[in-house]
């Protein structure tokens, strides 16, 4: 069963966005028509928004990361950045399940 993600990057330097590229493009499908924003499709269904969180953290460390998840089973998220960037994660998107 496959895993569709969207990644959100932000405080990037161009060899990390450049990094980031090879990895999605090496690995998945993907969309990539707007900038620091990928559409991934693993077609194994292997990976994780936290594995793919913490692929990314390895490529940039000091990037500011969103990984979306949506399975048939549901949705899951994890992230990169100050904490309270999170707090409308917690208190609103997943409240809305």
């Amino acid at each position: 069963m496959s895993s569709r993600f969207v990644v959100l990057t932000g405080n990037t330097t161009p060899y990390e966005d450049l990094a980031i590229s090879g990895f999605v493009k090496n690995r998945f499908g993907w969309w990539h028509w707007l900038p620091n924003s990928w559409l991934i499709v693993d077609p194994h269904g292997k990976l994780t928004a936290q594995s793919l969180r913490s692929d990314l953290h390895e490529i940039a460390p000091n990037a500011q990361v969103i990984v979306l998840e949506f399975t048939p089973t549901g949705d899951t998220w994890a992230g990169q950045a100050p904490p309270n960037w999170f707090d409308w994660f917690r208190e609103t998107w997943e409240q809305s399940k």
